[in-house]
């Protein structure tokens, strides 16, 4: 039996990730980005859910006011999901003469 010896090159590899950091360095800093990035959008997200709830007892405030605007599936999503701003304009449109 003939045995021949394969010449195996070996691939150089450099120890750096991305950005040119050490793979360690390159972990910290995406798991903070990451880290960053879940609280500005918790931040947003409990903003959003505040400004809706809000938004939706300011609506049924309304009604004891006086200026009245209907209870429907409508009024209730614009409420929901415009927030306060939804109801001014749902109170000016009720003033201008526009119905739901």
């Amino acid at each position: 039996m003939l045995l021949e010896v394969v010449n195996v090159t070996r691939i150089e590899t450099t120890s750096e990730g991305a950005f040119g950091l050490s793979p360690e360095l390159n972990s910290i800093v995406i798991g903070l980005v990451l880290v960053v990035l879940a609280i500005v959008i918790l931040w947003k997200l409990k903003q959003f859910i505040i400004n809706s709830v809000l938004g939706v007892i300011a609506l049924f405030l309304l009604q004891f006011v006086g200026i009245n605007i209907p209870i429907n599936l409508v009024t209730i999503i614009i409420a929901a999901v415009l927030g306060l701003i939804g109801v001014g304009l749902m109170v000016l449109l009720t003033v201008l003469g526009f119905r739901f």
